[in-house]
């Protein structure tokens, strides 16, 4: 018995020597169990063909490509982690989206973004609320197994700059006015007291001091001219 591979239709010779081996059967004549070879294959499915009588005519075919149930060979590609990001910096709040480049077979993936939090989508996105730098790990996994890939302080989260003072509002300089002015007594007599009030008022914007000079005149002088 000789056995060939069929890769995805294609058939080609096994490396398996002469392929020849003696098939013990049982008294009934059925055939016992034989193992031709075994050796690495590479990615791909594989078909068993059987050629009893060594004319160049295949017997029996196992065909897995068209009938998975039957029993034949699948040989998967391992996971081979891969991503890549898009920012890997900018001031915070900062989004950033995720794109799985990983290869191989793959039906799993297990984000870690760096701050605890994590995702199982493939191609996940992530919002960093707070500055720093962020390590970034994607774990894949598969029937062949599973592979990670880390990339260290990979996103940079920057503090967003404090907004600039407003600029002050123009305001005008301090300018004292006098009201409300009273004198009491109206009358006195010869070297009695006179009180003399009166506000201050500041009508600028700014704080500022001066001299208010208070002048009592002789009117009575002025009116008999």
């Amino acid at each position: 018995m000789e056995d060939r591979e069929w890769n995805n239709g294609n058939p080609i010779p096994a490396d398996v020597g002469d392929g020849m081996d003696t098939i013990p059967t049982d008294g009934s004549g059925n055939l016992g169990p034989v193992v031709i070879w075994s050796a690495p294959l590479e990615v791909g499915e594989y078909d068993l063909v059987f050629d009893a009588n060594q004319d160049g005519f295949y017997d029996a075919i196992i065909d897995l490509v068209n009938h998975p149930n039957h029993p034949g060979f699948v040989v998967l590609a391992p996971p081979i982690a891969g991503f890549s990001a898009q920012p890997t910096a900018g001031e915070a709040p900062l989004t950033v989206q995720f794109t799985d480049e990983s290869t191989g077979d793959i039906n799993s993936w297990s984000w870690d973004f760096g701050d605890s939090s994590t995702s199982t989508e493939q191609n996940p996105s992530h919002n960093y609320t707070h500055p720093g730098r962020y390590t970034i790990s994607l774990e894949v996994s598969g029937p062949g197994g599973s592979d990670i890939k880390v990339k260290k302080r990979y996103i940079q989260v920057l503090e967003k700059p404090a907004p600039e003072n407003p600029a002050p509002k123009p305001t005008k300089p301090a300018s004292l006015s006098v009201r409300n002015l009273q004198v009491s007594p109206a009358e006195v007599y010869p070297n009695d007291w006179v009180t003399i009030d009166f506000d201050v008022k500041n009508s600028g914007g700014k704080r500022g001091s001066t001299v208010v000079e208070v002048l009592i005149m002789d009117i009575s002088s002025i009116a008999n001219e």
